[in-house]
């Protein structure tokens, strides 16, 4: 089985991460898993800072190419921390 694929998302100008990143998991049973142990979690141990996940959605056909956010990954899991 493959190993999660993480891609943090880097903020253009200051090249630091914006605090947001995507998992891509091969199976979707791992990745809600994950969502279920992740969501709510103290982040590093920070009292106050709590992990937000949830499951990636795609947008509908008719959003590509109105403004619409693609991505890469095979959308079946994904997170904001």
């Amino acid at each position: 089985m493959g190993e999660p694929t993480v891609h943090i998302y880097m903020d253009k100008q200051t090249r630091r991460p914006k605090g947001e990143a995507t998992v891509s998991y091969e199976d979707s049973d791992t990745a809600k898993s994950a969502v279920e142990w992740f969501n709510g979690a103290d982040f590093m141990e920070q009292k106050g800072q709590k992990l937000s996940v949830s499951i990636a959605r795609r947008p509908s056909q008719g959003n590509w190419g109105k403004g619409g956010k693609g991505g890469k990954g095979k959308g079946k899991g994904g997170g904001r921390w």
